[in-house]
């Protein structure tokens, strides 16, 4: 009776490994495509702050910095959506 027992949850440790490595498979794919999100939100921000302040300095340098960024936050807004492989490491290791 104890060896069935054993057995028995061998399998079930078995295959409770393999649902875990599909979870956390799962959850990376997803954390991917919200750190996409989360930089897209974060440079849309960053972008409306520096046009506010290209509307009170009549700076175009400024304004061209913001569309810059603006731009960028599209584009990785973008590719989130779409599950495009668009995606600074560099940045969202920085701000994450």
């Amino acid at each position: 009776m104890a060896a069935r027992v054993v057995r028995s949850r061998g399998v079930h440790t078995g295959l409770a490994g393999a649902q875990a490595e599909a979870d956390q498979h799962t959850y990376d794919a997803l954390n991917y495509r919200d750190d996409q999100f989360d930089l897209s939100d974060a440079l849309t921000a960053l972008a409306i702050s520096l046009l506010a302040l290209t509307s009170l300095t009549q700076k175009r340098w400024l304004f061209g910095m913001a569309a810059m960024v603006m731009g960028f936050g599209v584009v990785l807004g973008l590719s989130g959506f779409l599950g495009l492989d668009i995606h600074p490491d560099f940045l969202a290791k920085l701000l994450g």
